[in-house]
């Protein structure tokens, strides 16, 4: 909690949780931090939901469909009517 930036720390079942004002101090000073301490930890990412996953299921599909490249409505209308 000396560190300035970091208004709380949460302890509990071998996790830790930190908040923080990311104008002060950064998620990557806060594992400097961490590791000046000799404190070993894995940075583990929240669980998705089901939107999210939704979203990256249908951002792949679209991707392996139609490329990198934005849709432009013409090129579609006129590959439709080639086939």
């Amino acid at each position: 909690m000396s560190e300035k930036g970091i208004s709380n720390v949460k302890f509990a079942d071998r996790s830790a949780s930190f908040e923080y004002n990311p104008y002060l101090i950064s998620k990557e000073e806060i594992t400097e931090v961490i590791k000046r301490l000799n404190i070993e930890f894995s940075d583990v990412p929240k669980k998705m939901g089901i939107i999210k996953r939704w979203l990256l299921k249908m951002a792949k599909e679209n991707s392996e469909n139609f490329g990198n490249q934005g849709i432009d409505c013409c090129n579609v209308n006129a590959e439709n009517k080639k086939s």
